[in-house]
């Protein structure tokens, strides 16, 4: 947790703009920040935690000048009954948002295992627990008791899209008919939770998917390009990286695994797609993924 945090911190983490910020700032008087000795303006904590409930809102389509008053327990009220009530058409996700704003991880844990586990679990990952995920950040700060709590759900929910995929792939049968998915981590710093959630939907799409966690470097890919054969390969690259950083990865995969179509996603490319390669595909999100597969 940091003390201080910048207007551009602020702006990244809540990804509003920076120009915005300041005009909530002179308008409203949302935030009150120090001044550091070379003048520059330092957020607190608390205004961390503001922004994050004040982008949720605003997406949600609450005007600025509404809830710009209202203070932080006001907040947290407000941004708890909308969670809820934006998850009521998905009553599995309306179940899961429920149980991660009570604190119960067991719950969750034992809830998500047996939906995973259902006869439709396409459908569930796409429709509750993905726009569940995006929401972990605003869940993790609306109880205080509650933060810190989102990097062990994510955990949960890897540990099990990845026990499951596993067990469905050891009771299927494959032959030289079915696709092979490669999925590659192309992050330095993270591990995005997205790669599992292709994984798990690939193999439920009766895919042979094999995905390696290990960072992507040149030595590791030499090694792969002698042992797998995939009909597809998919990374994502969501650090900022230049063009030039992306399209070199995406030439050494490509060289790599020749007859392979290459399928890429993540922030970076998000911010570049127009300028990458044709012979890339570009998946904008994971529900348009799935049904290119």
């Amino acid at each position: 947790m940091k003390n201080n945090y910048s207007i551009a911190n602020l702006s990244e983490i809540s990804g509003i703009e920076i120009q915005t910020i300041r005009v909530w700032e002179n308008r409203y008087g949302i935030f009150t920040p120090q001044r550091s000795k070379t003048n520059i303006r330092e957020y607190s904590y608390q205004d961390y935690i503001k922004i994050i409930f004040l982008s949720f809102l605003t997406n949600n389509n609450f005007r600025i000048g509404k809830i710009a008053e209202l203070n932080m327990q006001q907040l947290r009220e407000k941004v708890h009954k909308e969670l809820l009530t934006k998850s009521k058409d998905y009553p599995e996700m309306n179940a899961m948002t429920l149980q991660l704003l009570q604190g119960d991880t067991n719950s969750f844990a034992d809830y998500l295992l047996r939906s995973l586990s259902d006869i439709s679990p396409d459908t569930f990952v796409l429709k509750a627990l993905v726009p569940l995920i995006k929401n972990l950040d605003i869940i993790d700060h609306v109880e205080e008791s509650n933060i810190g709590n989102k990097l062990l759900v994510k955990n949960i929910i890897q540990k099990y899209l990845i026990v499951v995929a596993e067990s469905k792939l050891l009771n299927s049968f494959y032959d030289n008919d079915n696709n092979n998915l490669l999925i590659l981590r192309g992050d330095t710093n993270i591990i995005s939770i997205n790669l599992v959630i292709v994984h798990f939907l690939a193999v439920v799409k009766k895919y042979k998917s094999d995905i390696f966690l290990n960072l992507l470097e040149d030595e590791y890919i030499n090694v792969l390009k002698y042992k797998l054969k995939p009909d597809i390969v998919y990374t994502e690259f969501n650090e900022a990286k230049s063009l030039l950083q992306i399209c070199d990865s995406l030439d050494k995969i490509e060289s790599a695994f020749p007859k392979a179509k290459l399928i890429v996603s993540g922030k970076s490319i998000l911010k570049h797609w127009k300028k990458i390669p044709n012979k890339v595909y570009i998946a904008h999100d994971l529900e348009i993924l799935y049904k290119s597969l």
